[in-house]
């Protein structure tokens, strides 16, 4: 990935020499990466129209842009500076700021002088490295500070890429270009997708303790128990939640009774187990308003200041939902950010039930280009031994793109990792509260097993 910039022109700069003017350039600082325009004697509104690109290194970093007054006896006056977050950048549309004047800021808020003049950039970002033309690399190579500069210098000690006549071979010095662009551009991809693999699965993961070693009693002890949050805005009688909840499912049951069930979502499956537990009891478990199970996974990933809205029927009785907001834990690359949850069930008829969760995290990176979208499919499972009831549960996935963008491979390769870990923490939290089912422990035969096979191959 890289980012570019254009230094354009500068107005209204300070007066530093005694001749009334003074003689600016601007410094650019991506991290550990440094450039600079050419200095304008005289001028009070330099334009320079020189172009810049550095190679991100990660995400977090700011690009500092600070305009100089040249002095060739002491050490050069500084001017102003601006800086320019990179995760503003990566949100904004087509992951460019455009062309715009930013008031140069001073060096620190106890100056005197507030008044520093402006400079106009255009700044944007691309997520594919550009091979650098001949002509790019040699005009740029006789400023020893430029970044593009000690690039070309590392190229050169590579390989030779001369030819028997001591001439550059230019054919050589792309494809060097070339294998090394393609490996920063894998580096730094791997870097964004970290990013927004992060935003999916809330804490790092060295932050968070397993399940296995969690105390889990105090958690246990509060099931059941309805809190004031717990009871329904609209019931006048303040009737608890779980009692209301059931009684808006059987409403919407007897509306969805020979309604199909939705397929899986195309981002892929999550989560496919079956549970000794009959579905409507599971289905409790998971989205009544006093879930302990969703309780014990935000506490785990850290979720806190969590909203919710009563469950509430909806399109003459056929469908249920509620919204969520809550805040998500900060994590190393992503500050704590607020999210909103709208679930909304899909079919409930008593013994099936699909739950469409959309998650929206507009203060992330790119998190105003798509919704994140999570299916709970719960199906009558396996006969038991016993004779109980079981359920099949089948999570899946996708991501809603609400505007095109250049990023979308990159966006979902992190969504998909961050949520298989994510949900990987789930299945273990409610593999707590209620018993996973393996195939060995329903009462079908081996017998039957084969037959089910062969009826699912042809053979």
């Amino acid at each position: 990935m890289k980012l570019f910039v254009h230094v354009i022109e500068a107005r209204g700069l300070p007066v530093i020499n005694m001749n009334g003017s003074c003689d600016p350039y601007v410094r650019l600082q991506l991290g550990g990466r440094r450039s600079k325009t050419k200095v304008i004697k005289k001028n009070l509104n330099p334009f320079w129209d020189e172009k810049f690109s550095f190679l991100v290194g990660e995400l977090s970093e700011e690009l500092i842009v600070s305009v100089l007054n040249e002095d060739k006896y002491f050490n050069n006056d500084f001017l102003g500076k601006v800086k320019v977050s990179l995760l503003k950048v990566l949100d904004a549309e087509n992951l460019s700021l455009g062309t715009a004047w930013y008031q140069l800021q001073p060096k620190n808020k106890k100056s005197k002088n507030k008044k520093k003049g402006e400079i106009c950039l255009t700044i944007q970002l691309s997520p594919r490295n550009t091979i650098l033309d001949e002509s790019s690399i040699v005009s740029q190579a006789p400023s020893g500070d430029l970044a593009s500069s000690s690039e070309t210098s590392q190229l050169m000690r590579e390989a030779p890429l001369c030819t028997s006549g001591g001439k550059i071979d230019s054919s050589s010095l792309m494809d060097l270009e070339e294998t090394r662009a393609t490996k920063e551009n894998k580096s730094n991809t791997t870097s964004f997708v970290e990013l927004l693999s992060q935003m999916f699965r809330g804490k790092n993961a060295e932050s968070v303790p397993s399940a296995e070693n969690r105390d889990l009693d105090s958690l246990e002890q509060s099931e059941g128990t309805c809190t004031k949050a717990d009871v329904c805005a609209d019931s006048a009688d303040n009737v608890p939640c779980e009692n209301k909840f059931e009684e808006l499912l059987e409403t919407m049951a007897s509306k969805c009774l020979g309604s199909d069930m939705p397929g899986h979502l195309p981002g892929g499956i999550l989560l496919d187990q079956s549970y000794a537990i009959a579905p409507g009891d599971l289905n409790s478990l998971l989205f009544s308003p006093d879930s302990i199970v969703r309780r014990s996974f935000a506490e785990l990933q850290g979720t806190t200041d969590l909203q919710r809205e009563p469950w509430r029927l909806l399109n003459g009785e056929s469908s249920l939902k509620r919204v969520m907001t809550y805040t998500k834990a900060a994590t190393k690359l992503i500050k704590s950010v607020r999210a909103t949850e709208e679930q909304t069930y899909l079919n409930a008829d008593g013994k099936q039930f699909a739950v469409l969760a959309s998650v929206s995290i507009p203060d992330v990176p790119c998190g105003s280009y798509f919704k994140t979208e999570i299916l709970y499919l719960i199906n009558p499972g396996p006969q038991l031994p016993s004779a109980n009831q079981s359920s099949h549960l089948i999570i899946s996935w996708r991501l809603n793109f609400l505007q095109s963008t250049m990023m979308k491979g990159m966006i979902e390769s992190g969504a998909k990792q961050g949520l298989t870990e994510s949900f990987a923490q789930f299945a273990d939290i409610l593999s707590k509260h209620v018993k996973p089912v393996a195939l060995d422990d329903s009462s079908c035969s081996i017998g039957e097993k084969l037959g089910s096979t062969r009826d699912k191959t042809g053979v």
